[in-house]
């Protein structure tokens, strides 16, 4: 009785995968990027690391240690800047549109992220030196 209610359970958890548009979507975006690591447009090592990149900011998204407390815009820009790249970096075709929106896009996050923490740094240690005076 109760493998038949597993198997049931199972079953609908299975078909309501199946079924789910989105679900689908998400995986044929996963098989599209690992096709595209076969690509030779775009070095190897850098299609990897680009994978790599993305998969590191959302760890980073769910890590507990953050470089810039109780503010959430540093996880952002992280995590967009790695999406940007792999975007840029395992497109079949590198003169498109995406790709050169991707590039420039990875770029000004990366900067307004190293600015978040610069700037959160500088309060901090001005913080700091008044707390301290």
């Amino acid at each position: 009785m109760e493998k038949e209610k597993i198997s049931k359970i199972i079953d609908s958890v299975n078909n309501a995968v199946h079924n789910d548009e989105q679900i689908k979507k998400v995986v044929d975006s996963v098989d599209k990027v690992t096709q595209n690591l076969k690509d030779q447009t775009v070095p190897k090592w850098r299609r990897i690391l680009s994978v790599v990149l993305t998969v590191g900011a959302v760890v980073y998204d769910v890590c507990p240690i953050d470089l810039v407390p109780a503010f959430p815009l540093d996880n952002l820009l992280a995590t967009g800047a790695a999406t940007f790249n792999l975007i840029q970096q395992n497109a079949q075709n590198q003169q498109a549109l995406i790709v050169k929106m991707s590039k420039y896009l990875k770029w000004t996050f990366v900067l307004l992220l190293i600015m978040t923490v610069l700037i959160f740094g500088t309060l901090v240690a001005l913080i700091i030196n008044l707390v301290g005076a």
